[in-house]
């Protein structure tokens, strides 16, 4: 098989896979349509906008079709049209086997976490927050299960530690993310499309030994500062710079009771007694520094939010809040 012989289908929505679009025509790789979901309706602008994917397919110059429901038969006519043989998958959503089936070479999805580890809406944020050692993506064939087919290929991020989510999503969005597409891609066509992978849990593990990566939603983006400071930074990277770890003010004024998020920041001291009267404390440095007390340590807080506020660097909160910063606790 030569790359000619491949007819590639994209699937994707938000702009993490753009970059890799662009890589694939970069090298030369025959894609031959985009499938993304329909236009968004934002309410800022009051109008209907594009996917990021549809943006960059259309200045591409890629056919684009916006199927409401994938078991659709006209989309499926629409599909089969393209004669796509093999379908890739960034940042989609589930895909009905009888779609993924009709593409002769497989329909892989390339996943942000090194499977099995991490399956879900949200693995990025999760490997940082849980401080893992290496952050990677994987590329795999899809089956009827979320996030849980054979493995073809795997790539790692060196030197990721003191990086934000925001920071490692441009990363892996950027770079990796279309290394390994083409590096699957190439493999494919070495193989002549008998693909050689491997398992994500070939000894039958309990699936409830692998970290998971869920949705985020406002509770689990909550810091807890009773936890190690290394714990509380980790949530801090993993959460920046939306949606935002955060915590709720407990105070005398007319802020109990509101969030505060804390988007940024570094770890400058530990301590190997905890100070519990200090914990939830924000301290002010030398009139232009915040300082947040952990349960064994401090954070130097580099952009914090108060709730309905503009994000702000600590000498403009300072500015605003600074008389009244010492009567809050955070929780």
């Amino acid at each position: 098989m030569i790359k000619e012989d491949l007819r590639i289908v994209f699937f994707g929505t938000s702009d993490f896979g753009c970059p890799t679009l662009d890589t694939l025509l970069i090298n030369q790789f025959n894609v031959v349509g985009v499938v993304t979901k329909p236009d968004f309706y934002n309410p800022r602008k009051k109008r209907l906008e594009p996917t990021p994917i549809k943006a960059k397919a259309l200045e591409l110059g890629l056919p684009v079709l916006e199927p409401v429901d994938l078991k659709d038969k006209e989309f499926q006519k629409q599909l089969a049209d393209l004669e796509g043989n093999v379908f890739v998958v960034i940042a989609y959503q589930m895909i009905p086997s009888e779609v993924f089936k009709m593409a002769k070479y497989g329909t892989f999805n390339i996943h942000a976490s090194l499977l099995p580890n991490y399956r879900g809406a949200a693995p990025i944020n999760w490997a940082i927050a849980n401080g893992e050692s290496r952050i990677g993506m994987t590329s795999f064939f899809i089956n009827e299960m979320m996030d849980d087919g054979d493995i073809i290929c795997q790539m790692s991020i060196p030197n990721y530690s003191n990086k934000n989510f925001t920071e490692i999503y441009r990363i892996l969005s950027n770079g990796v993310c279309g290394g390994l597409c083409c590096k699957t891609l190439n493999q494919i066509i070495a193989e002549n499309g008998d693909t050689t992978t491997y398992k994500q849990n070939p000894y039958d593990i309990d699936l409830s030994e692998f970290k998971k990566a869920p949705k985020l939603n406002r509770w689990n983006t909550r810091l807890d500062l009773s936890k190690d400071v290394k714990d509380v930074f980790n949530h801090i990277k993993a959460f920046a710079d939306k949606p935002g770890a955060w915590c709720f003010i407990s105070s005398e004024d007319k802020h109990n009771g509101k969030t505060l998020k804390i988007l940024g920041g570094e770890i400058i001291s530990f301590c190997d007694k905890p100070k519990e009267k200090y914990v939830g404390r924000l301290t002010i440095y030398d009139s232009n520094e915040i300082f947040l007390q952990c349960s064994n340590g401090t954070i130097n807080v580099k952009k914090i939010q108060l709730e309905g506020c503009k994000v702000m660097v600590p000498k403009d909160f300072i500015n605003g809040y600074g008389s009244i910063l010492g009567n809050w606790i955070l929780e």
